[in-house]
This record gives C-alpha cells, sequence and structure tokens, in this order.
C-alpha cells in the first residue's frame, strides 16, 4: 500500500535537522519509527502511567521495558535503574601533547554530527579505567570499540530516561549523540566522538582526538593530560546521577565548564575563534538559526580557507553543530516564539566572549 504523507516544511526541517545531527539515519526511518512508536503507544497506553510511575527516582526498581521489532530497538520506557558505573581514577598513564599539534587538529571547524562534548566525558571515564589496568597505558583501537559499544548502547537509553525526567526538549536534550542500538549508529558515534583512522593511516579524526584529549600512536589509543584532567572532575550525571541518585540541574558541573572554557580558548582555537563569531553575530541581532547560516559561510570561506570552499549545505551543518555545543556549554540559549527559533546570550557567553579578548 502506498501511503502520501504531507509534512509542513518546518516539519520536514525539523526532521532533516535530526538526520544531520545523527539521531536518525533517514527522514524514511523517523517517519516508520513514529508509527510504531505510536501504535506501542496505544496498545499499551492502559498500562503506561503505572509503569512510568514505578520507575520514577522513588526506589531502586531494576525492571526495564523495551519495545522492539524484530530485535531492533525503536523506543524505551524510562529505566531510572542508575546501574552504571564509572568513577574517576587516579592514574599516570598519560602523555603531555605538544600545543602545536594540537593546533594543527583545529585548523578546520569540527564537523556538525560532533554536536556534544558530554559523550567525551562517558568515554574518557572508561579509558581511565583501561589504561588503569592497563601496563603500557595503550589502547589498541578496536579493543576500544569492543569495551564501549554496549555501554554507550546503555547510556543512550539512560539519558533518554533522564531527558523525559527532566522534560528536556530538543536542543536541550543529554541523549543527542550516543548511539542507538544498532552497529551502524555505533560505528557513526565511535568515529565522531571517539576516532577514525583512514585504511592507509594518514588521516585520523574523531572528536575526542581533534580537541586534544586523546593522542593516537601506532594505531592505539593514549590518554593525553588533558584529557585525563577532564575525565577526573566531578560529573553530575556520571557521580552524581549514577551513583548517588541525584538529578543533575545541568551536565556539566561548573568546574568542567569552566575546563572546557579554558581548554577550548587555548588549544580548540578553531572552536574557539566560531563562538566568539557567533556570540558577536546574535549581539547584533543575527539571532536566529536562517540568519547565522546566512552569514557563517562567508566567514568560513575567509577564516578557515580550503580547497573548493564550504557549501551553503556544509556551512549550515557547520552552524548547527557549533549552536548545539554552545547550547550544550550555557554559552547560549534556545527560545522559542511564535513558532521561531532564536538564540540568547547566555551570562557564561558574555564572559566567554570578554574572557577571549586575552588570547585573540
Amino acid at each position: 500500500m502506498l501511503i502520501t504523507i504531507r509534512l509542513s516544511g518546518k516539519e520536514l526541517k525539523e526532521i532533516e535537522e535530526l538526520v544531520l545531527r545523527g539521531d536518525i539515519d533517514s527522514v524514511h526511518d523517523f517517519i516508520k519509527y513514529a508509527i510504531r512508536n505510536q501504535l506501542e503507544l496505544e496498545k499499551d497506553r492502559a498500562g503506561l502511567a503505572e509503569l512510568r510511575e514505578a520507575h520514577l527516582p522513588k526506589s531502586d526498581t531494576k525492571v526495564r521495558v523495551r519495545k522492539e521489532d524484530n530485535g531492533k530497538i525503536i523506543g524505551y520506557l524510562g529505566t531510572g535503574v542508575k546501574t552504571l558505573r564509572f568513577p574517576p581514577i587516579e592514574t599516570t598513564k598519560f602523555v603531555s601533547l605538544d600545543t602545536s599539534r594540537l593546533l594543527e587538529r583545529t585548523k578546520y571547524p569540527l564537523w556538525a554530527l560532533k554536536n556534544k562534548y558530554f559523550p567525551l566525558k562517558f568515554v574518557l571515564r572508561v579509558i581511565q579505567k583501561i589504561v588503569f589496568d592497563n601496563e603500557g597505558g595503550k589502547i589498541p583501537v578496536n579493543s576500544l570499540q569492543n569495551e564501549i559499544k554496549e555501554l554507550a548502547f546503555q547510556m543512550r537509553e539512560e539519558m533518554e530516561y533522564l531527558d523525559n525526567r527532566l522534560g528536556y526538549k530538543r536542543g536541550y536534550k543529554i541523549a543527542t549523540g550516543f548511539p542507538t542500538n544498532d552497529d551502524k549508529s555505533f560505528n557513526r558515534f565511535f568515529n565522531n566522538f571517539v576516532v577514525y583512522i583512514s585504511p592507509d593511516g594518514n588521516t585520523i579524526k574523531g572528536m575526542l582526538y581533534e580537541v586534544g584529549f586523546v593522542d593516537i600512536v601506532d594505531g592505539n589509543i593514549i590518554l593525553t593530560e588533558d584529557g585525563n584532567n577532564f575525565a577526573k572532575l566531578y560529573s553530575p550525571i556520571i557521580d552524581g546521577y549514577f551513583q548517588q541518585k541525584e538529578f543533575p540541574g545541568h551536565p556539566f558541573s561548573e568546574e568542567e565548564l569552566n575546563f572546557l572554557y579554558d581548554h577550548i580558548k587555548q588549544k580548540v582555537i578553531s572552536e574557539a575563534t566560531l563562538y566568539l563569531f557567533m556570540l558577536s553575530q546574535i549581539e547584533k541581532g543575527v539571532d536566529t538559526p536562517e540568519g547565522l547560516n546566512h552569514t557563517i559561510k562567508p566567514f568560513l570561506d575567509e577564516r578557515f580557507p580550503k580547497h573548493g570552499g564550504y557549501s551553503i549545505k556544509s556551512a549550515n551543518s557547520i552552524r548547527a553543530g557549533l549552536t548545539s555545543r554552545m547550547v550544550e556549554l550555557k554559552l547560549i540559549r534556545i527560545v522559542k516564539k511564535d513558532g521561531r527559533t532564536f538564540y540568547k546570550i547566555e551570562e557564561n557567553g558574555k564572559e566567554f566572549k570578554e574572557g577571549a579578548k586575552e588570547w585573540f
């Protein structure tokens, strides 16, 4: 049976942005999962309220409810199980990374799908544990993939519950970036947030590597001093939520945010430069996704020139990734008005802009 679905331009654009961010593989999948989830919701509506109430953090219930179709998870009811444990570990098995090498890694902007910093915190805690138990402190890339795969799926599930429990809407969801329960999604997560090494070994990418929290030597991952220092800071989610059963006010503590601000300003120059550009544009009144899309392309072409330049689509994608990271870092916030999205500068954003004068 062929069914035609009519979507407004706004709805289609929002779905396409989800696809660009990596939350959904395609528009077709979004529609398919939306239909399946609604069918399951209607089927179980009578019992949903009781199940959800049982999963609120009033007890330590260990019941997990999943909806599956041919083995593929298509939705979760919140669990609140809080069984994941990634405590900070004191280790001296890290290396200091020369700043000039790091500056070379961030010569160009981070790609759009690398749209959150919190997944890095999760991966770093896992790496800390592995290097602590590893005599040489080196982790083969394949070993790390195997180590974090199921953990990453569990993190997605738990963060979806947390987003639902805290009422986090689009743009603020902590689950964004973590993989759904399939190999394709996990590979995309690992390549974008951890590391990707080309078959010939000449190209190394991945957000964890690009911002200097790990180094790669002979195909092995090595924790850096900056990565170790960020990993050991108290996390409202990993330490507060999982360990102490406290609901976080924000994915990052103030100490974590200040660490990231300083690290970005000193060692991830392309990121800091683009933050300042975005803040200055919003300050001038260019405060919508459409407006920023219009101004960012010429800035990218001028400040980060590359062969062939930036297409409108790639420039817009880079803008989407930037605003997502800036919202997560409390530099800007999202304001909805008459169905439109606007960005406003947070107090932290004003301080970041003011403090960056000494760096640029």
